[in-house]
């Protein structure tokens, strides 16, 4: 029988959504780590690790799979969407602590009208294309 050894939690970086090829940022995979009593648990060493398609996993990164805790019991990792869709876990391990997962989403851009999707992150609206036209249409006529 296993005695309460502490908790791990995940305290942000779960169910986050990457766009592809436009999302280029990083996004922080945080916990935090606690002894049996709720105290923090500084300068223990916690381990990333990326689950999933082995082509996903081979194009995303982990900036660091292995962090020491902080003083105050957390450690934080970066993640970088590769170039494959679909989802992606990230399974984190202390001690003899159960694994927590962060879930991570890789969607390919293929929207063109949304504003967050396609390299110049812009959206057209027939308010601002009437506007253009009709620019166009005044410089056609003073020529």
């Amino acid at each position: 029988m296993k005695t309460n050894t502490g908790s791990l939690e995940v305290v942000s970086g779960d169910g986050q959504t990457h766009v592809i090829p436009t999302d280029t940022t990083q996004s922080a995979l945080r916990v935090r780590v606690r002894d049996k009593n709720g105290e923090p648990m500084p300068g223990v060493t916690v381990r990333y690790k990326e689950r999933g398609a082995q082509q996903q996993v081979e194009k995303s990164l982990l900036l660091s799979p292995q962090v020491v805790t902080d003083s105050a019991g957390y450690a934080q990792t970066l993640f970088k969407a590769g170039e494959v869709v679909g989802q992606v876990k990230v399974s984190v391990r202390v001690l003899e602590l159960p694994r927590k997962e962060f879930g991570v989403t890789v969607e390919t851009c293929n929207d063109v009208t949304n504003a967050t999707c396609g390299p110049y992150n812009y959206e057209v609206t027939l308010a601002s294309y009437e506007q253009m036209i009709s620019k166009v249409l005044l410089l056609k006529h003073s020529l």
